[in-house]
């Protein structure tokens, strides 16, 4: 199973230069229409109380058929902790750690379990779009650790840093 972990504070609903946009919402669509039907996968959320459009309002029917899990944290917002949250709580043993603004493709995730089941990690280059208008952007081979990893591996590393 592929438990596809996030974490989240308010990115689901944001208006930016007076356009709305829905950044949570389009990487869930992008997952479910990217995910094969034989492909057994979960998407596993950690929440830092968004109110910009709270997750138990819409989540669930958005990402159907694909089983959700919101886990609600607590304190200050920290990506690291989130994301060790999200994992502790999925069932998968290959985990995708990804930003809520995210989209995927078909093509992303067959090549990051093919990596994975021949035991490696992978990160993918991603396409960063920019933020005053959303029209250009530049290709980025770092970021905030988008990446495909077996259980195993990511509980030998120890999770990911919580600062």
């Amino acid at each position: 199973m592929l438990s596809l972990c996030t974490t989240v504070k308010n990115r689901s609903r944001l208006t930016i230069a007076g356009r709305e946009l829905l950044l949570f919402p389009k990487c869930v669509d992008s997952i479910k229409t990217s995910a094969d039907a034989d492909l057994e996968c979960e998407l596993v959320v950690a929440d830092w109380h968004s109110d910009d459009w709270p997750l138990d309002l819409w989540l669930a029917d958005a990402a159907s058929p694909l089983p959700v899990r919101i886990l609600q944290m607590e304190g200050s917002f920290s990506r690291g902790r989130g994301l060790n949250a999200a994992a502790g709580a999925a069932r998968g043993e290959i985990l995708f750690f990804l930003d809520t603004d995210a989209l995927v493709c078909r093509q992303l995730l067959r090549r990051g379990l093919q990596h994975v089941r021949a035991g490696k990690a992978f990160f993918p280059i991603v396409y960063a779009l920019g933020e005053d208008n959303g029209d250009e952007g530049r290709w980025r081979d770092g970021g905030y650790g988008h990446c495909f990893l077996a259980r195993e591996l990511f509980d030998d590393l120890g999770g990911w840093p919580e600062y």
